[in-house]
């Protein structure tokens, strides 16, 4: 499967930050949810405030892991989800 590009830029930059090739354990995960928090030219351009609803973007795209910029509002939430057997690396920017 190819890598979807939805910002360039995040993406050239976000594929040299993913440690390897595969699925990643959730050390891995976590840290690279660090690395990407760590280099806000890759997310700030894509945070959308936006009081009516909770806005997302996909920034990058492979066989094995997806990464988004989440942006929520005081008294936004997802409501009950689940994510199967992905594992999940979070990062909070700005509160």
């Amino acid at each position: 499967m190819a890598t979807i590009s939805h910002h360039v830029s995040a993406t050239a930059s976000l594929g040299e930050l993913i440690p390897r090739d595969g699925i990643l354990d959730p050390d891995e995960l976590e840290q690279l949810a660090h690395d990407i928090f760590d280099s806000p030219e890759i997310w700030e351009p894509l945070v959308r405030v936006d009081p009516y609803q909770r806005r997302y973007e996909l920034i990058y795209e492979d066989e094995s892991i997806d990464a988004w910029v989440l942006s929520w509002m005081p008294g936004q939430g997802t409501g009950f989800h689940d994510h199967y057997i992905s594992g999940v690396g979070i990062c909070c920017a700005a509160t």
